[in-house]
């Protein structure tokens, strides 16, 4: 009986997802509640724009802002 060749040494790759290339990104929400107080305290410690604060912090440092869904499961 002939022998049969052996197959050939094969590896499976994937391409990461883009949620999971998303989460290596985004960053933290330490690193957002942080940039969010800096904010406050650049504004004098103005109380009540905690949200301004916190999407600002998002926006800067590269990360969507929830608002949009946020206000439609509001309404």
């Amino acid at each position: 009986m002939p022998k049969r060749p052996n197959p050939p040494d094969t590896q499976i790759h994937s391409l990461p997802s883009r949620r999971a290339s998303y989460a290596a990104q985004a960053p933290s929400p330490h690193q957002i509640s942080r940039r969010a107080y800096e904010l406050f305290l650049k504004r004098g410690g103005d109380h009540g724009h905690d949200m301004d604060d916190w999407l600002q912090a998002e926006t800067e440092l590269g990360r969507p802002a929830q608002r949009d869904s946020a206000n439609r499961k509001s309404r």
